[in-house]
């Protein structure tokens, strides 16, 4: 008899969990997206495109770096308009960071 009663015990809570489990799970009451707003690009925006830059202009040359610089950096590229490239004089394993 007691073994019926907690099997039962077990049974129901079970039950009860992937009920509740289901009805988050089917989104019932989810409330439709909502359109954000509208960004039109302007006639220079879409038709011109994307002209990469460089920081400085010329490389720095690290094995002659010039009087004063004390960097590890030798350039920084824009790419693209979501790409940046950096040129290190030696390798930097913390760079990221």
């Amino acid at each position: 008899m007691a073994f019926t009663t907690g099997w039962s015990k077990r049974l129901t809570t079970f039950v009860v969990g992937a009920a509740i489990v289901a009805a988050a799970c089917t989104g019932g009451s989810t409330p439709a997206p909502t359109a954000g707003p509208t960004v039109v690009p302007t006639a220079a925006e879409s038709v011109a495109p994307y002209a990469g830059e460089a920081y400085p202009a010329t490389a720095v040359d690290c094995a002659n770096k010039p009087a004063g610089y004390t960097g590890t950096i030798s350039q920084i590229k824009a790419l693209d308009q979501y790409t940046v490239e950096f040129d290190l004089c030696a390798s930097d394993i913390a760079f990221l960071s």
